[in-house]
C-alpha cells in the first residue's frame, strides 16, 4: 500500500519538474511546451481480487504546432537548395569573370586573332588570300 501513495508521489514530483522547466522555458524561441502522461500500473491479482500498484510516468509528449514545423522544414530545404544554387553561380561567375583565365579572355585573345587575320586577307588577293583567311581562324582557335 506504501508503494502505491511512493508511485504517485514519484510520478507527481516528474509532472511537477515538468511545468517548472515549461515555466522557465516560457520565453525561449524554439521551445515546445512538454506534457507529462500518467498510466497505471499492472495490478496484482489476489484470488477475485486486484490490488493497485500505483501510477507510472508513462511519456513526456512535446505539444508543437504541426503547421508551423511543416512551414519551417520546407522553408530550411527551400533556403538549403537556394543557397546550394547561389554558391554555384558565384563559381560560376568566377570562371567567367576572372580577366587573366576566365572565358572573357579567351574570347577576347580569339576576337583578336580573328581580326587580325582579317586584317592580313584585306591586303591579300586572289587564292593566297583565301589560304591565309581559313588559316588564321584555326591558329586563333588552336591558341585557345
Amino acid at each position: 500500500m506504501l508503494n502505491v501513495a511512493v508511485s504517485g508521489l514519484r510520478a507527481f514530483q516528474r509532472a511537477l519538474e515538468t511545468t517548472s522547466h515549461n515555466i522557465a522555458n516560457v520565453s525561449t524561441a524554439g521551445y515546445s511546451r512538454q506534457r507529462v502522461d500518467l498510466a497505471t500500473q499492472q495490478p496484482q491479482l489476489f484470488g477475485s481480487t486486484s490490488l493497485g500498484n500505483g501510477v507510472v510516468v508513462n511519456n513526456i509528449s512535446r505539444y508543437s504546432n504541426d503547421l508551423l514545423t511543416a512551414q519551417m522544414q520546407r522553408a530550411s530545404s527551400s533556403f538549403s537548395r537556394l543557397d546550394a544554387y547561389a554558391q554555384k553561380a558565384g563559381a560560376l561567375n568566377n570562371l567567367f569573370a576572372d580577366s587573366s583565365t576566365g572565358l572573357s579572355a579567351s574570347l577576347q585573345r580569339f576576337s583578336n586573332a580573328l581580326q587580325g587575320g582579317r586584317q592580313h586577307t584585306d591586303l591579300d588577293c586572289g587564292k593566297a588570300g583565301t589560304a591565309v583567311r581559313s588559316r588564321r581562324p584555326r591558329a586563333a582557335a588552336a591558341d585557345l
